[in-house]
């Protein structure tokens, strides 16, 4: 079923004159080579900024030209005469914590338009041309023609969501897919196959961009090529942790720098005997005996110019280690070598979660692989597919999916060895041995990593962060409770109620009490990953890690409350900014004006500023910042030895 987009159905509806309506449409059927090439833009054939999704000629590389194109054995494209090249950027759904899975794409279609096709030529041999621009992150009021050539078209063929296009990524589910429309211009210089920017060469017509005329600058019509490439957004319909998760392989949130490019690789004589004779949809009638067999755009792939970088499978970098913008400013157009550095790249790692409860005519991971795996082999299965949990089950069999719906079980459920290796266990009858992939170390992806809590939160409840936990020296060694489905909010409800201000999710469902952090713990670099059992959207810590949150007092303006933290006479905050009379909106306001981000209140009327965030390991009871202002009678300042600290936002 083909569903037609605005901007489509507008080109269409102009040009319903029969001796106007003169196009045909094209399929390709799949990507021949997904990488970061770019023959148009880097042309010394070097690896290029962004991932692209290439269709077409089967001898595309990073050097590509028409010759090189004309020479193909193969092409992903149905019509035999066309060898040229398509790309789009790729897409990638952003993980919660800052991980990459590429989002599944099928093939393109390719419609070409030649409204007055006795004034329209062929293309010129060689001609390439880019629209859009990859560095955008605002679109224009009004949108220039430019502009409006790109579109995304959110599907449904259920017709039960009905939303126009738009020229940004769309903040909500689209059943059916997301498509990306792009139209390029239809009007050449006649001079010039390319131009320093690849696109003033080319220009679009008066009115639409299609049906109108050519400007004096660019006299010469040729047909207009339209794009229509489809993303399988709604296999993550249910792991939307924000509204628009989403991001083009440039590192933009938005959709505005959506952009393609064309290299003509075309016949010359049959793609002007198609401009003087085709009128529609039936491509038979303008290409006789000129289409490609199914099979022959199926097995058709272009051969990596760059195999060692990793494109595909759970990233924890987007290839080229693009930080993610989401403007209205335009991205920088390259980024020092260094943001490539090891130093800056996370590890992936497999974490634990238990064993899980699956079902033969329901899986809780529903893709599955053929063989027999052991929970390594599994894992690094499920990883190059692009997946995040995996599972092995009864002796070997293994599975991987995006998210765990089903409930964990006991440990001794999940008892059958693996075939392959008897001293591991691979999970049982309808149990999965789960694991999930997790990500530690820096990063310049710029990971969001809100708290992973529940909306029902009381809005004055702060999230302190992931702590290390131990059996014998509990982080939060009171108001213990095991019963589930426990959730962050269900959590802190219970510590409330027994007059606690910190409150700990840990091991998917334990929550802990007390008013601080207790016994010398930290925030754990990683480890809390283990989805609550009540509700797997959410978290609740992991094996020895607890979500650790706590009731603050209000914070001044522009600021947040971290909490009240031990001090000594090294001084967590340097400098003694004010000796006496502080409050924290004076403080906040002196430390402010030294360009300090961090300010504390100690002793009912000290004001010490610094730029060095005190450790989580110094947390104190909150009751122990109770001392009033001396300045201020109705506010606390921190406490003997103790520092009530705020944190610019």
């Amino acid at each position: 079923m083909v569903v037609y987009g605005y901007a489509l159905l507008a080109l269409l509806a102009l040009s319903a004159d029969p001796a106007s309506a003169t196009f045909f449409r094209a399929g390709c059927a799949k990507s021949s080579v997904i990488e970061r090439v770019d023959p148009i833009v880097m042309t010394n054939g070097g690896i290029a900024h962004h991932t692209h999704f290439v269709f077409g000629a089967g001898n595309f590389d990073s050097t590509a030209d028409f010759k090189k194109l004309r020479a193909s054995s193969c092409s992903t494209c149905q019509i035999r005469p066309d060898l040229s090249a398509y790309w789009v950027p790729s897409l990638y759904y952003r993980t919660q914590d800052g991980l990459f899975l590429p989002v599944k794409g099928g093939g393109i279609a390719t419609y070409y338009f030649f409204p007055d096709p006795k004034n329209m030529r062929a293309f010129p041999d060689g001609l390439r041309m880019i629209v859009g621009d990859f560095t955008r992150r605002s679109i224009s009021t009004p949108p220039t023609i430019a502009e409006k050539a790109i579109e995304f078209a959110c599907l449904d063929y259920s017709g039960q969501l009905k939303k126009p296009s738009t020229h940004n990524l769309p903040d909500y589910n689209c059943p059916s897919g997301l498509r990306m429309d792009i139209k390029f211009p239809g009007c050449w210089d006649g001079k010039n196959l390319d131009s320093p920017n690849h696109k003033s060469h080319m220009a679009f017509t008066d009115g639409d961009g299609t049906n109108g005329k050519c400007p004096s600058t660019h006299p010469v019509r040729v047909p207009t090529v339209f794009l229509e490439t489809i993303w399988d957004v709604n296999q993550f319909k249910d792991m939307r942790w924000i509204s628009q998760p989403f991001v083009l392989s440039n590192g933009d949130t938005t959709g505005f720098s959506a952009h393609a490019d064309f290299l003509d690789g075309w016949d010359k004589t049959a793609l002007t005997h198609a401009i003087k004779n085709c009128d529609g949809f039936d491509i038979a009638k303008c290409f006789p005996g000129q289409l490609r067999a199914d099979s022959e755009l199926n097995s058709c792939n272009a051969k990596r110019s760059f195999p060692n970088e990793a494109v595909l499978g759970v990233l924890n970098k987007l290839p080229g280690c693009h930080p993610i913008t989401s403007g209205p400013a335009a991205a920088l157009t390259s980024y020092p070598a260094e943001a490539c550095a090891p130093t800056n790249t996370r590890t992936l790692s497999w974490a634990y979660q238990g064993c899980y409860m699956d079902n033969v005519n329901g899986r809780a991971l529903p893709n599955g692989a053929n063989g027999k795996f052991t929970p390594a082999t599994c894992n690094t299965f499920c990883q190059s597919q692009g997946f995040l949990y995996a599972g092995t089950e009864y002796y070997g069999q293994c599975y991987c999916g995006n998210q765990i719906t089903t409930s964990k079980r006991p440990e001794s459920e999940c008892n059958t060895p693996c075939d392959n290796n008897k001293s591991l266990m691979c999970g049982g009858p309808d149990r999965l041995t789960l694991f999930k992939l997790t990500a530690s170390g820096s990063s310049n992806s710029n990971p969001v990593t809100p708290p992973p809590s529940s909306n029902s939160l009381p809005s004055d409840v702060t999230y302190l962060g992931c702590y290390t936990d131990s059996r014998s020296a509990r982080a939060l060694p009171s108001g213990y409770v095991d019963s589930n489905p426990q959730s962050p909010a269900k959590c802190y409800a219970h510590c409330a109620s027994l007059g606690f201000s910190f409150s700990g999710v840990e091991f998917g469902g334990e929550c802990y009490c007390f008013n601080s952090i207790a016994n010398s713990h930290a925030v754990a670099s990683s480890g809390c990953t283990m989805a609550c059992a009540g509700n797997p959207s959410l978290i609740c810590g992991g094996r020895d890690r607890i979500n650790v949150y706590a009731k603050l007092p209000a914070a001044p303006s522009g600021f947040r409350n971290l909490g009240c933290f031990v001090d000594s006479s090294s001084r967590l905050l340097s400098t003694l900014t004010m000796a006496t009379g502080a409050t924290g909106t004076s403080c906040t306001a002196a430390c402010k004006a030294k360009g300090a981000k961090y300010a504390g209140l100690q002793n009912a009327k000290e004001c010490w500023c610094g730029n060095t965030k005190p450790s989580t390991g110094a947390l104190a009871k909150i009751s122990d910042c109770s001392m009033m202002c001396t300045a201020n009678t109705k506010e606390a300042c921190g406490g003997a030895w103790r520092l009530t600290v705020f944190e610019s936002i």
